[in-house]
């Protein structure tokens, strides 16, 4: 079985995870859920990597699991070691964590974060730091437009989440 071969079925599995329940979803959500965190990931190589975080710092900032849940973050304090985030929400003992990336619109607002899991992206400059249950994750950032992650009908960052 070939890399792609392998891969497909867990892209079609996702996607029906990301349009089910709820009647809101549709395959572009499916695929935007899918797309979206690729192409944030995608923003650290074509050098729109944050070297530091917003000025303007938002009381809240909502977090998605990637493939997951969009839950409610809060920056908890600014230092030097940059934003702390963390969220009140309950998450499951079993979703992966890894690092979180703080989006960032062409106009500097900060609209929320992903959290991947794996490895942190060598080379990107560390922002702050995300605690979720706990676990303290280190905390990147990229500019990009939103609507390169995101379908208008599914937001990453639902209202419900600020």
């Amino acid at each position: 079985m070939t890399r792609s071969q392998a891969i497909s079925p867990l892209l079609f599995l996702l996607s029906l995870a990301a349009c089910g329940g709820g009647g809101g979803g549709s395959i572009a959500c499916g695929i935007a859920a899918l797309t979206g965190p690729l192409v944030a990931k995608e923003a650290f190589a074509k050098g729109n990597s944050l070297l530091a975080p917003p000025d303007s710092v938002p009381s809240s900032l909502p977090l998605r699991l990637v493939a997951g849940a969009a839950i409610r973050g809060h920056v908890t304090s600014v230092d030097s070691l940059g934003w702390h985030v963390s969220t009140p929400d309950v998450v499951s003992s079993e979703a992966p964590l890894g690092y979180g990336v703080l989006i960032v619109d062409r106009q500097g607002h900060a609209l929320g974060a992903l959290v991947f899991e794996g490895a942190v992206i060598p080379g990107a400059p560390l922002l702050g730091d995300v605690t979720i249950r706990d676990t303290i994750l280190p905390l990147l950032g990229v500019r990009i437009d939103p609507k390169k992650i995101e379908d208008p009908k599914c937001p990453v960052f639902p209202d419900s989440t600020r």
